[in-house]
């Protein structure tokens, strides 16, 4: 499951452990397309650099930002979103990249919850189990916020909603 934390929109995919993560793309993608209006950059793990994966995002109306393995070929077999993303891979690299990284940043937050919340969930009702994660996310961002106002002598000021 993907979730967008700061709209509270959530996508489901069913998981084979046989396969491998490229073909769960394009169920994603349909989902983005029923919760977004605008979608700008699609950015994934190079387990999803596939040329189909690569026209569902052009079709989506973003551009893609997988990042390309040792043998991959610039032959784009028809798919001009492979050969584009390719191209601003080799020529504009620097940029490119800087889109790229955005996904460490999910990536890193992901890691650090699993790493203050290293027990699975308790709860086994589906919306408790949601009111659980929301909590771990709500805890987590209160202790970063701590982290910051006594690092960077940040004055918290809490009103009443």
């Amino acid at each position: 499951m993907w979730n967008n934390i700061q709209d509270n929109r959530s996508l489901r995919y069913g998981l084979d452990t046989y396969a491998n993560d490229s073909p769960y793309l394009k169920p994603i993608l349909t989902q983005i397309r029923q919760l977004y209006d605008d979608v700008s950059l699609i950015v994934a793990d190079p387990a999803f650099l596939s040329r189909e994966n690569c026209a569902s995002i052009a079709q989506l109306g973003g551009k893609a930002r997988i990042m390309p393995k040792e043998n991959v070929s610039m032959n784009a077999k028809g798919i001009k979103a492979w050969r584009d993303m390719l191209i601003e891979f080799t020529h504009e690299t620097e940029r490119w990249l800087r889109d790229y990284h955005t996904r460490s940043i999910a990536e890193t937050v992901s890691s650090k919850m699993k790493r203050v919340n290293p027990t699975s969930l308790r709860k086994r009702l589906v919306m408790r189990r949601a009111i659980e994660i929301l909590a771990r996310i709500c805890a987590y961002n209160l202790r970063q916020l701590t982290y910051l106002k006594h690092t960077h002598n940040i004055p918290l000021q809490f009103t009443k909603p």
